[in-house]
């Protein structure tokens, strides 16, 4: 029964992947491919389980302490007074975060996704999606669409609005789906495959990072790429390798693409817009980091951080409940748990024993990372692996990204990191 859904149980879970990056609400003209292709991932798995010793029972006894977190803490809320919707909302929010992570991780494990492959089709995924993202940049700069057009018909496609900002001609377009990017920047400097695709994926990747205009994707690949540089000749002088001077020439080239990327967007500005360019590039950073949007996202948070803040004193050790959240304070009314402080607003929600069990839980699936941080040669890998992992969950300081199918698959990238420098060392032993 396994190998007869072989491929089908490995195309569901890419058409997954695929809809949870590309698709901003995983839907398309209304219709959910998102969730349709997770319930049908699902029932294939209980399927699977039923007719074959599929599980073992680590994996059952996880599995079983995960259903009982979800459900002393949905019995918590109802308790609190928190209506069922709003439950209902927060576990299908983390449903949708963890099914990639831990489908993605069961199918290579069980051999039906080869490692190499999957690396590969989640690198093919982002940079269609910075593809994507570059063709409407231009597109809207040069004027053959309005931002205005543009987010109308994102709206009536996906049923979603992007993250947007518009000063003059100069435009800024966000999606949560955009911290795929760092990830796969650090997939694509550990990758076997050719050096020419190897440099035009990073590039690709570093263009759409240069042009989401998100501060933190700026300073995240710029740590990426700097810890990458500095660990590899690290390592190099721990282990006197000459093999590891390619690591250090690699990483200064990818300093020097990523300036030209900077470079290059900046002198096609300012030459489409001959006129004005210094005046709009000069008020769009005004506007994008000192502005009034700045400081109006700034005191929102502000004020939010005082609410929460409360919210958290009042149930420190066991939070009050899965969906639990503000009644004078809300953000987003379809989902009222959900606010930009995402860490503070999960200790609101599950206490400081969630937030240990939730960390436990991360441990448990990036266990590797233990093993791998005492082992010289895979050092300067494994520094890169931490950085990327501190900054991602920081996030959660900021924005309330991290609980997402598209957060869900960013995890998964770390994870397919991880495997590979395993494979790597494995390798280097071996030989």
């Amino acid at each position: 029964m396994v190998n007869k859904n072989r491929n089908l149980f490995s195309i569901l879970f890419v058409i997954l992947i695929y809809a949870s990056i590309l698709l901003p609400s995983g839907s398309i003209l209304g219709v959910n491919v998102k969730t349709i292709t997770a319930i049908f991932l699902m029932v294939a798995v209980l399927l699977i389980f039923i007719s074959n010793s599929f599980f073992s029972f680590k994996e059952i006894s996880l599995l079983l302490l995960f259903m009982a977190f979800m459900t002393f803490y949905s019995t918590l809320s109802i308790i609190n007074g928190y209506s069922i919707a709003s439950i209902l909302s927060q576990i299908s929010a983390i449903l949708a975060t963890i099914i990639p992570m831990w489908i993605g991780a069961l199918i290579i494990r069980r051999g039906f996704l080869g490692l190499s492959k999957a690396i590969n089709i989640l690198i093919t995924i982002a940079l269609i999606h910075a593809t994507i993202k570059l063709v409407s940049f231009v597109l809207i700069t040069v004027g053959i669409i309005s931002l205005a057009d543009y987010t109308a018909m994102q709206s009536e496609i996906f049923g979603v609005l992007p993250i947007s900002l518009e000063v003059d001609n100069f435009v800024r377009l966000n999606v949560p789906s955009d911290f795929i990017f760092p990830v796969v920047l650090m997939l694509c400097l550990i990758s076997e495959m050719g050096y020419i695709r190897k440099y035009f994926s990073i590039a690709i990747i570093l263009l759409a990072i240069v042009v989401t205009y998100s501060r933190y994707l700026w300073l995240y690949a710029v740590l990426v790429l700097l810890v990458y540089y500095c660990s590899s000749l690290f390592k190099s002088l721990m282990t006197n390798d000459a093999r590891n001077s390619t690591g250090i020439k690699v990483s200064s080239l990818l300093f020097f693409i990523f300036i030209i990327a900077l470079s290059v967007i900046i002198i096609i500005i300012f030459y489409m817009n001959n006129n004005t360019g210094n005046d709009f590039i000069t008020n769009f950073i005004k506007e994008r980091y000192t502005g009034d949007n700045a400081s109006a996202s700034d005191y929102t948070r502000t004020v939010m951080y005082t609410w929460l803040s409360s919210a958290v004193l009042d149930s420190p050790i066991i939070g009050s409940g899965l969906g639990s959240y503000i009644l004078q304070y809300r953000r987003f009314y379809e989902t009222p748990w959900n606010y930009e402080l995402q860490w503070l607003a999960l200790t609101m929600n599950f206490g400081i024993i969630g937030i240990i069990y939730i960390f436990t839980q991360l441990a448990i699936y990036y266990k590797k990372i233990i093993f791998n941080f005492f082992e010289v040669e895979m050092i300067d890998k494994t520094f890169v692996w931490i950085i990327g992992m501190v900054l991602w969950l920081s996030v959660g300081f900021f924005n309330c990204f991290l609980i997402t199918s598209s957060a869900g698959v960013v995890f998964w990238g770390f994870w397919l990191y991880l495997e590979k420098i395993k494979e790597y060392n494995q390798k280097i032993k071996g030989s």
